[in-house]
């Protein structure tokens, strides 16, 4: 039996729930990075520190994660 192939609506609906899903989950995590620079950092340099920590983790998670969907089949073609 032949699989159907997905309508444009839904490969769109698809592609903005991974990036949403990806999204939440390099913020979520950076916060976390954020927080913990936050307890280990001076306090006079902490909001500096939080926001160049919290900004370029927001990055990294953001690669992590597209790398993690992309190895276990979470892609839209």
């Amino acid at each position: 039996m032949a699989t159907p192939t997905p309508s444009p609506g839904f490969k769109r609906l698809q592609a903005a729930t991974l990036r949403a899903a990806r999204a939440g989950l390099s913020g979520g995590f950076a916060v976390i990075t954020a927080d913990l620079t936050w307890m280990v950092a001076p306090r006079q340099h902490a909001w500096w520190a939080c926001g160049v920590v919290g900004g370029t983790m927001v990055l990294v998670y953001w690669w992590v994660w597209g790398r993690i969907f992309r190895n276990v089949g979470l892609v839209v073609k």
